[in-house]
């Protein structure tokens, strides 16, 4: 009125805070509710991933804690092991080496002659992951190289018994120089030359297992002189008969003392 024009205000029914949808998410939204969900638990659950997270580092640093710890036992155990065999090597004293490992002491000495040193130059965890079974393993192997009198040598020391921190030899086998490791050029051309003497193949654990079989001699029966001679003497007789072709003169005579 006067002039003047009405005006009429007209407020939506949505607030400020409240900002409509775009159509794409709309869209995503209806096609993926999942997406939707996942959207609206990490608004409402900000610390659970970060729990998540956290809670699997951790569970990683204690894994790697305990495979450290189970790997430091293994290989003090396998040390010991080896320092024990190689001190019964070196004193022909099987007794001396840890249980098990007599006969490998015996072996590698029927083989390789006597030792006058057994040095250990190496040791690691070996994994075994067969493929056609469930065999999935992890044991201590030792690295040896010893002076016999067949020339120096290098010898594989295992300890896949199954126990933690074992001990326990479970085989011996020779290792050729190119799979020899820690060893010096000199060393290694030494190793060569008293393998090429050797024949030039590695040892395996069944020759190293246990000493050389012996060749038995069989037990022959001894004579006593006074039958030696009466054997002798019939056999004469019985030629002499052969020889007579019937004749009873000269079987007679073939009788005669």
């Amino acid at each position: 009125m006067f002039g003047r024009n009405d005006e009429r205000i007209v407020y939506s029914d949505a607030t400020v805070a409240e900002a409509p949808r775009s159509p794409g998410g709309a869209v995503l939204g209806a096609a993926l509710p999942e997406i939707g969900l996942l959207r609206s638990g990490i608004r409402n659950h900000k610390g659970r991933l970060f729990l998540i997270l956290t809670g699997t580092a951790v569970l990683g640093v204690a894994l790697l804690v305990a495979i450290s710890w189970l790997n430091g036992k293994d290989a003090k155990g396998g040390q010991a092991g080896a320092a024990k065999f190689a001190t019964a090597l070196v004193r022909n004293q099987p007794s001396l080496a840890a249980d098990g490992a007599a006969g490998y002491v015996a072996g590698a000495r029927a083989y390789f002659g006597p030792v006058s040193s057994a040095k250990i130059i190496a040791g690691h965890e070996r994994g075994v992951n067969s493929r056609n079974t469930a065999d999935e393993r992890t044991y201590y192997v030792v690295e040896m190289l010893i002076q016999s009198k067949r020339g120096p040598a290098a010898l594989e020391l295992d300890f896949d018994d199954g126990a933690i921190g074992s001990q326990h030899i479970s085989s011996v086998q020779e290792l050729k120089p190119s799979d020899t490791p820690a060893i010096s050029a000199t060393q290694r051309k030494q190793l060569e030359a008293a393998f090429a003497a050797r024949g030039g193949k590695a040892a395996e654990e069944v020759t190293l297992s246990s000493a050389a079989p012996t060749t038995k001699v069989p037990n022959v029966p001894v004579v006593p002189k006074a039958a030696s001679d009466q054997l002798n003497k019939a056999t004469k007789q019985l030629s002499c008969v052969q020889k007579a072709h019937g004749d009873v003169t000269k079987i007679q005579a073939c009788t005669q003392p």
